[in-house]
């Protein structure tokens, strides 16, 4: 299933894992950049992932909608990111002066 309604008629469930819970040092790699877009979940998953961040201060482009964008500024801004629409790399956005319609890409970049 997906947040906009249904893939099937049946419901599957699926297994997930947080992004920190991933061992990406045993594969010897390091993470460079994450692109989060799950339909309303993004900040679930950036949520699962602020080690990962941390740890990597990898660039970043996320879906957010009005009703999460508070909290994903919060979590970025404190993980040091600067944010920007994905169409103007030439100003930061703070997003909680930003009127979000449906949903926007933002990339961030840490500082």
């Amino acid at each position: 299933m997906y947040k906009s309604g249904k893939i099937a008629n049946s419901a599957e469930t699926i297994n997930t894992m947080k992004i920190d819970d991933m061992n990406f040092d045993k594969i010897n790699k390091k993470v460079r950049g994450l692109k989060i877009d799950t339909e309303g979940e993004d900040l679930k998953v950036l949520i699962g992932s602020q080690k990962t961040i941390q740890k990597f201060k990898p660039k970043i482009i996320i879906e957010v909608r009005n009703e999460n964008k508070a909290k994903i500024q919060e979590i970025l801004h404190k993980q040091n990111y600067a944010m920007y629409c994905v169409n103007n790399f030439s100003a930061t956005v703070d997003l909680k002066n930003f009127e979000i319609d449906r949903m926007i890409n933002i990339f961030v970049k840490p500082l």
